[in-house]
């Protein structure tokens, strides 16, 4: 079972980006006897993740991913290959697989859904 916060999704989901590590920052000083030292430290913010579905996502769980995004509070993302705290940054492309002018809220959508892992 895939869910965000409150929300239970499609198990088709794709987690991209749960490979990718968090970027570090390093900085290098020079001794006076000509040794490098090396400093590093982890940048702020975990990594980019995104759920990517096709015809997975229906209009109501967009809407509510759309509220629990407006909240810019980190809620938890359970899925198979990740489970922590992120935020949700962005809902891209969300396309109805058949146009219809008035879709029930059970109408398939494609979208990615843009998380970044909190730390």
């Amino acid at each position: 079972m895939i869910s965000l916060g409150a929300i239970e999704l499609s198990d088709h989901l794709v987690l991209a980006g749960v490979l990718d590590t968090a970027g570090v920052a390093t900085s290098t000083v020079w001794t006076l006897g000509g040794r490098p030292v090396i400093h590093s430290q982890s940048l702020t913010g975990g990594r980019s993740l995104a759920l990517q579905g096709e015809n997975h996502f229906t209009l109501d769980q967009l809407i509510r991913i759309r509220e629990l995004m407006q909240a810019a509070r980190p809620v938890e993302l359970v899925h198979p290959q990740f489970t922590g705290m992120v935020y949700i940054t962005g809902i891209t492309s969300p396309e109805p697989v058949f146009e219809r002018s008035d879709p029930p809220a059970d109408w398939p959508y494609s979208a990615e859904i843009t998380l970044r892992e909190a730390r």
